[in-house]
């Protein structure tokens, strides 16, 4: 049975194209990310870091990137139900490049495991992308109708969203430290929206209004 998205009502394809081109910042933080981390990232001096400001403030960008992208796709067909999470998405996202730009030039702590706004930083980064991740799943079930892909794309980000919360949930009540803790790669999000954008963009124009 081949897949279609009616034909009135939101316009689909631009936001599909967001989604693709999310993987451009994606592919450029995987090849520049080496650039800003020496050994273990708690461990590196204030030096080291100042050191690396500008790439460290370019990987910092890229990888947050995607976030605002799939936010600003899903807000535009999503319906009302996406607005919040998705504006939520954008204003952390702005909020930890922010909050790196402090890592790099504010903060005193002479090694980066000192550091008060480094747990700043991934707490925002953790917070904007799961909050885009509630807005594509929000985004995939209006789509889910139309688009068995949606579906898909919607059932294993939900599932990649509770693993992530799981992960760090220790670390976010107190157990652990944020710096210490490593989660699912989040990079595989961007993939999978991409599938969906490109579903989108090949299948049709148009979704039903709001």
């Amino acid at each position: 049975m081949t897949e279609t998205v009616p034909q009135v009502g939101v316009e689909v394809r631009r936001p599909g194209g967001l989604l693709l081109i999310a993987l451009v910042p994606l592919a450029a933080f995987m090849g520049l990310a080496h650039l800003t981390v020496d050994g273990s990232a708690g461990a590196m001096t204030a030096a080291q870091v100042d050191a690396r400001a500008l790439p460290w403030m370019v990987v910092a960008v890229l990888w947050i990137a995607p976030v605002m992208l799939a936010a600003f796709a899903f807000r535009a067909i999503g319906g009302r139900m996406v607005r919040l999470p998705a504006a939520m998405g954008i204003g952390l996202s702005v909020a930890y490049v922010a909050a790196q730009a402090g890592v790099v030039w504010i903060d005193q702590a002479e090694r980066l495991a000192d550091s008060s706004l480094l747990p700043l930083a991934i707490l925002l980064s953790l917070l904007a992308w799961w909050a885009v991740d509630v807005a594509a799943v929000l985004t995939c079930l209006r789509l889910a109708k139309n688009s068995r892909t949606a579906l898909v794309i919607g059932v294993l980000t939900a599932v990649f969203l509770v693993l992530e919360v799981a992960i760090y949930l220790p670390a976010l009540i107190g157990g652990q430290k944020l710096v210490d803790t490593v989660g699912l790669p989040p990079m595989v999000l961007p993939v999978l929206w991409a599938v969906l954008g490109w579903s989108l963009r090949r299948r049709g124009s148009r979704l039903h209004g709001r």
